[in-house]
């Protein structure tokens, strides 16, 4: 440690004198307790203020805790990284009654087709849906029987989806059969159409069926089921007995347009299935 500036005058002034004359022991004394004295002294001011600031330290958290109506602040702590994004369900169709295909139509701006002959409505993530069934026969001379009368038949489904006012029309299909002249087997099935979702995708399924054909026997006709889901289009194509046909050829099964592992897995087994039910194949 260096010597203090008392110290040192001391000392100079000690040496000065010690050619002339001897210190005294009482003397020398008087100067080290001097000394000692200012040293402790300086020791005691920074041990004071290292206890005033220790206490300083201590008493804000504990004030923050002790305080009335003050709760201890927790630490910050970093948000938790974003997540993704919740899976939603997609809505199931609502089923609709429909008294009056015809009035169905002229509420959203449209004039029927023919006549009408079935309809269904729901709604899904398309809008509120409408899927009409018409017909119209057309009646006149046979071509191909000259002289006798023959009527021509038509069948409309057609499916529209109205949203924000606005309505589309999402699919028409349209079948006819010319010239009959003589039993007209050419209409839509008895089954009312069937709306499901069975892929989960918020858009209905719409399922129905119809015959085509001309016969004076008990020949097979044209047979045809059809499921729409919004713009697309899957249809299974076949023949059909309309009467018992005992000795007549078992038909083969329908063919379906695209193929079956195209269409959702669980539609194609309801449509099969439908189509089963609806068909007799002899």
């Amino acid at each position: 440690m260096q010597p203090s500036e008392l110290e040192r005058e001391l000392r100079a002034a000690l040496a000065g004198k010690a050619g002339r004359a001897a210190v005294s022991p009482g003397a020398w004394d008087q100067v080290q307790r001097r000394i000692r004295r200012q040293r402790l002294g300086r020791a005691g001011i920074v041990a004071l203020a290292l206890g005033v600031l220790l206490v300083a330290v201590l008493a804000v958290p504990l004030a923050r805790t002790l305080l009335p109506g003050r709760a201890p602040v927790p630490p910050a702590t970093a948000p938790p990284p974003p997540g993704p994004p919740p899976r939603t369900t997609p809505a199931r169709p609502i089923l609709g009654a429909v008294a009056d295909p015809a009035a169905a139509l002229r509420a959203i701006g449209r004039q029927p087709r023919g006549a009408p002959s079935a309809a269904v409505s729901w709604t899904d993530a398309n809008g509120d849906n409408l899927l009409v069934l018409s017909h119209a026969d057309v009646t006149g001379e046979s071509e191909l029987l000259p002289g006798q009368q023959s009527v021509t038949t038509t069948l409309w489904a057609e499916l529209l989806a109205t949203r924000d006012g606005r309505t589309t029309v999402l699919r028409t299909v349209t079948d006819s059969f010319k010239d009959c002249a003589f039993d007209r087997e050419t209409r839509f099935s008895e089954a009312r159409p069937e709306v499901t979702d069975l892929d989960g995708d918020g858009v209905g399924e719409v399922l129905f069926s119809y015959t085509v054909g001309c016969r004076s026997d008990v020949s097979e006709v044209d047979v045809k089921l059809l499921a729409l889901e919004g713009t697309g289009k899957y249809i299974i194509r076949g023949k059909t007995y309309l009467t018992a046909a005992e000795g007549s050829p078992r038909l083969a099964d329908g063919v379906p347009e695209p193929a079956y592992a195209q269409w959702p897995s669980a539609l194609a087994q309801l449509a099969r299935q439908r189509y089963a039910e609806r068909v007799n194949r002899g």
